[in-house]
């Protein structure tokens, strides 16, 4: 049987359709991330609906192409939830192979945050492309290579004053990535699940991409943040 770092039956839906975790050495809040594929989104109506956080994508590089993006629904998307009262991450979407290109991302995801005061921390997303047959341009890297990117942003970013999550699902966090390396990091689990399945400590878990909240068109991820109280 694996050991499990948290009980998982404490994670328990409520009458809303959101995750809580009934543990009293915790607490938690509740959140969706969002990114251009939500479109215009009205934050006045987010904000009647509970949630006490935003994850934001402030921009990627290219999975194919290897081009840096800002999201284009970026600006709108966090100043519509400052406004409103929502605090706000952000995450990065990084098809970086090389440290070069990694501080290229780094130095312009910074230019984007800098003027934002940030309540929730930055995440790095690097995920394979599914619409490309070789899942993007970091299929060339190894495990040891992804990782040591994955640090190398952690570090950056922390060294800037922002709190950092690593993002992945099981495969990402425990194949694509060397989790032992990693595991001293803040971790970002996506799981589409009732009851979370990793094993190790993870700060936000992202239990569902079917949520349905006033004020976003689309369908939009539902995440649980989690802090052990001091």
């Amino acid at each position: 049987m694996i050991q499990m770092y948290y009980d998982a039956d404490q994670f328990v839906w409520n009458e809303q359709g959101w995750m809580t975790f009934q543990n009293p050495d915790y607490t938690y809040t509740k959140g969706i991330d969002v990114s251009t594929f939500q479109h215009e989104i009205d934050w006045n109506q987010v904000a009647e609906s509970d949630i006490d956080f935003a994850m934001i994508r402030a921009g990627y590089r290219g999975a194919v192409e290897g081009l840096l993006h800002e999201d284009s629904e970026f600006q709108e998307n966090v100043n519509g939830a400052l406004q409103n009262n929502i605090d706000v991450g952000v995450y990065w979407y990084s098809s970086a192979i090389n440290e070069e290109e990694l501080e290229e991302e780094i130095e312009f995801l910074l230019s984007l945050i800098e003027p934002y005061s940030l309540a929730y921390p930055v995440a790095f997303d690097m995920e394979p492309y599914a619409a490309d047959e070789n899942g993007g341009r970091i299929h060339v890297l190894s495990q040891e290579e992804r990782t040591k990117l994955a640090l190398l942003f952690c570090e950056k970013m922390k060294q800037h004053g922002y709190d950092v999550l690593i993002y992945g699902n099981w495969d990402w966090l425990y194949n694509s990535l060397d989790f032992s390396a990693i595991s001293n990091q803040e971790i970002w689990y996506a799981a589409y699940q009732n009851k979370p399945a990793m094993p190790d400590r993870f700060t936000m878990w992202q239990y569902s991409n079917n949520g349905m909240i006033p004020g976003i068109e689309t369908t939009v991820d539902l995440n649980i943040f989690i802090q052990k109280k001091e």
